[in-house]
């Protein structure tokens, strides 16, 4: 080879090795123009102070230092839904959206989305941006600065009250900043009920208000704290409530003919349980006493003759009677004819003995009982009934009631038409049913069920599935609302505006009657939801979305009559106004995971800015810098072998 083929081929062989060194580095200024979108989440937490100016105006003049007239960038406001805004006028825009989603973002971009996103947030969002699919570059604002500022953290309300009765409506204030006592007032219906000054020097405080509802149906009501010197977070000093009143309490009628466990913890759940009107005579001594008194002498209160409660019986929506015969209370059969006709017309009656009997108008039959276990745990045959449900349809909270005892004995045979509703493990009945006419009666062989308070207490939990199992009893006693075969499953947690809401109605597993589900607002009217079969036989589902904030009562009727209702309240949306601390490390952990990256707005400048679009320039480039190298090289490969081989060099 000459010394010419070996300086042609060194800078062949140069150009190609560069080319390859190059290979991914955009060709100065060629290539398609980077697509940017720039986000602003409008959501209320933006408009909290940040120094002297608020976040807003601190993310507006962050922007303002890098924008660049000949840049046509289309600009998104972000809440719990997106507009498109122009530039110019977001110096006039107040940021006062309920939430920041970022779901609702990738709306926004849709099925074209920009090469990248330029996000001004302070991270305060109420779901992750994942799933993207494009780089999301971030500048946060806001400072930990605490301001001064007071808020309704929580409240707690009876979800029924009775006309007529006192109601108590609890909240917990909390404070942040230089406040040391809180001006809070009840509003019921638009009219202020009542108020007070509470102190919170210590951050946090409970107050409680009473009220008597004057009217039934949903009334709704809210806690309202004054604002503090200085205070501009408002949002969070009002917390709404609704209230389903109803007309009556259920007048409840008790009688116990012996005095004990069950009795004293029975007697106590009725009197504290608003939704009852109690009237109890308890006898206080045992069967076998060799007394000289007859029961009737031996109860609390005086007892009344045959003819006072046969006249008062009518008033009465449930009657219990425990350890009870007509004749050791001289009750003759005036009494039961009045009870049995009291039934039939609509009425409920318990019976509770042990071991059991065949009285008039039991579940009961026969005079023989069956032996079995004298320790046992209760076996619900069917938890979506209503005696039996004891709150989350996904947990079988039966399985965590305590151990009942009892004599050993258990009824043999039921009367034609009985329900067992639970039973011992070995399959004798404890619980059952007995429709008669409008009315229904309930036997329950077992005088212990107080031990299910105490494993509540035990582990921690309190009373709660003890009453909410005689909340049930009375309800299904007095044919109340939510207490028949066909009944709603009353939703839990925070319901928003705009968020899908499902409705879950049980009914009996033999067919499916003409079932009807509405919606109404307070005072609106009713809207029809549709409703399908849901995952189970005996369960269907409704959807129902909530075009607005406020009270809503929620029906299923069958036929022409209403078979249950309850009435929700509908937030705002996701609750940001509590903690509105911004959240750098949730927004930086969003651009890293998405490719992207993170400043603070007072890091952000012109020099990072050029640095962003550089790097997406080169990700977008669709020619590289070694392409200017690498095929001149190849060129000249091809050139100088076919120079060498016309030269009979190869």
């Amino acid at each position: 080879m000459t010394k010419t083929s070996w300086i042609v081929r060194g800078v062949t062989l140069g150009l190609i090795a560069l080319g390859i060194l190059l290979m991914g580095v955009p060709f100065p200024g060629r290539g398609r123009t980077v697509s940017w979108a720039v986000v602003w989440d409008a959501s209320a937490s933006m408009g909290e102070p940040d120094g002297p100016v608020s976040r807003w105006a601190r993310a507006r003049s962050a922007w303002k230092k890098v924008q660049s007239r000949n840049q046509q960038i289309p600009h998104y406001l972000l809440g719990l839904d997106w507009e498109k805004a122009d530039d110019l006028t977001l110096d006039t825009v107040r940021p006062i959206k309920p939430g920041c989603s970022g779901r609702v973002l990738m709306q926004a971009l849709g099925s074209n989305p920009p090469d990248a996103v330029l996000l001004f947030s302070d991270g305060k969002w109420s779901d992750n941006a994942d799933g993207l699919g494009v780089p999301l570059f971030v500048v946060g604002v806001g400072s930990e600065e605490t301001a001064a500022d007071l808020a309704v953290e929580s409240i707690q309300s009876p979800p029924v009250a009775f006309s007529g009765a006192p109601a108590t409506v609890s909240a917990r204030l909390i404070a942040r900043g230089p406040v040391r006592t809180a001006s809070v007032s009840l509003f019921v219906g638009g009219r202020r009920v009542d108020g007070r000054v509470v102190e919170v020097s210590d951050g946090a405080a409970p107050v409680s208000f009473q009220w008597t509802p004057a009217r039934e149906g949903g009334v709704s009501g809210e806690i309202r704290i004054d604002p503090a010197a200085g205070e501009t977070r408002l949002g969070n000093n009002i917390r709404r409530f609704v209230v389903d009143v109803q007309r009556d309490r259920v007048r409840t009628l008790y009688i116990s003919g012996r005095p004990g466990a069950h009795t004293n913890f029975l007697r106590a759940q009725l009197k504290n349980d608003p939704a009852v009107e109690l009237v109890s005579f308890v006898v206080l001594r045992d069967p076998e006493d060799a007394l000289g008194y007859g029961d009737r002498d031996l109860s609390l209160i005086p007892f009344p003759t045959s003819q006072e409660l046969v006249a008062q019986l009518p008033t009465f929506s449930a009657v219990i009677l425990e350890d009870w015969t007509a004749l050791r209370f001289a009750l003759g059969t005036s009494f039961m004819g009045a009870l049995e006709e009291w039934v039939r017309r609509g009425g409920g009656v318990l019976f509770v003995e042990d071991p059991p009997s065949p009285l008039p108008l039991s579940p009961w039959m026969g005079e023989s009982t069956v032996s079995g276990p004298e320790r046992f745990t209760l076996i619900a045959n069917d938890g979506s009934h209503p005696l039996l449900s004891l709150g989350d349809a996904k947990e079988n909270r039966w399985d965590r009631m305590g151990v009942l005892e009892g004599s050993g004995f258990f009824p043999e045979k039921l009367k034609p038409g009985a329900r067992i509703l639970a039973t011992e493990p070995g399959g004798r009945p404890v619980l059952a049913e007995l429709s008669l006419d409008r009315g229904r009666s309930l036997g329950l062989a077992n005088r212990t069920s107080w031990r299910w308070a105490m494993e509540g207490g035990r582990r921690g939990e309190g009373p709660g599935d003890y009453q909410r199992f005689w909340e049930n009893v009375i309800r299904w006693l007095a044919s109340s609302p939510g207490a028949g075969t066909v009944r709603m499953d009353r939703p839990t947690g925070v319901l928003s505006a705009g968020e899908t809401v499902l409705l879950t109605v049980h009914v009996p597993v033999k067919g499916r009657p003409s079932l009807r589900l509405y919606a109404r607002a307070l005072g609106g009217s009713r809207v029809s939801v549709p409703i399908r079969a849901g995952d189970r036989p005996g369960r269907y589902v409704g959807s129902f979305t909530p075009p607005a904030p406020g009270p809503y009562e929620f029906s299923v009727w069958v036929e022409k009559s209403e078979a249950d209702h309850f009435w929700g309240d509908i937030s705002s949306g996701w609750d940001e106004q509590i903690d509105l601390r911004p959240d750098p490390a949730r927004l930086a952990d969003r651009a890293r995971t998405s490719g992207g990256e993170f400043v603070s707005a007072a890091d952000f400048n012109r020099w990072v800015w050029s640095r962003w679009n550089r790097q997406m320039r080169k990700n977008v480039s669709t020619s590289s810098l070694s392409t200017l190298f690498l095929l001149p090289g190849l060129i000249a490969l091809v050139a100088e072998w076919v120079w060498r081989r016309r030269r009979g060099l190869v």
